[in-house]
């Protein structure tokens, strides 16, 4: 499985941002600029599998020691869902989180590889992160509603509702086929 990240950050000279795996033995990813404020990264894992949820943050780093890391209570979290030879676009941002902060960061999983999609797994999905905790001290879930009939046609009881993950972190996955029934995924 291939990971690959993009996230903007604008650094001093002589700093690198890094991605640090939380629950994972892999070492930190050094991530290369790009263009200006613009960093990405590429990883391959072959032993992740569906069951497994990698967490990880961003830090910025000057040589051997550590400047900067992410705040907050909530890392950055993949959830896997397709195949094991599948490549993972993950387009992220920053976060400090203060305890009420509400941020959204999405992925697109896209396979790249040709084969028969697994039985139980979309062959192209999207994925929605919400990272928001005051919903559920509200009382409140949180659903997805838009004007296709996949999505709920606008009608409040047909929304879909996300998963909550963790605290405070809301998940949803799609099959994009359902989505934009004009794509064509081979």
């Amino acid at each position: 499985m291939k990971l690959r990240f993009r996230i903007p950050y604008f650094t001093a000279p002589g700093e690198q941002l890094r991605l640090e795996w939380e629950n994972l033995p892999a070492p930190s990813l050094a991530l290369s600029e790009t263009a200006p404020g613009e960093w990405t990264g590429e990883v391959v894992f072959s032993d992740l599998h569906a069951a497994q949820v990698p967490t990880y943050r961003y830090a910025v780093w000057q040589g051997d020691r550590c400047l900067r890391r992410e705040l907050g209570h909530l890392t950055h979290r993949l959830r896997i869902e397709s195949r094991l030879g599948d490549t993972y676009f993950i387009d992220d941002r920053w976060r400090d989180l203060p305890t009420d902060s509400a941020l959204f960061s999405s992925a697109v999983t896209y396979p790249t590889l040709p084969g028969a999609p697994s039985p139980s797994l979309a062959a192209c999905s999207l994925t929605w992160r919400v990272l928001s905790p005051a919903l559920r001290r509200n009382g409140c879930h949180l659903a997805l509603l838009g004007s296709s009939r996949a999505l709920g046609a606008w009608d409040e009881y047909a929304a879909i509702a996300f998963d909550e993950i963790a605290p405070g972190v809301w998940l949803l996955t799609l099959d994009a086929a359902c989505l934009l029934p004009a794509m064509s995924i081979n």
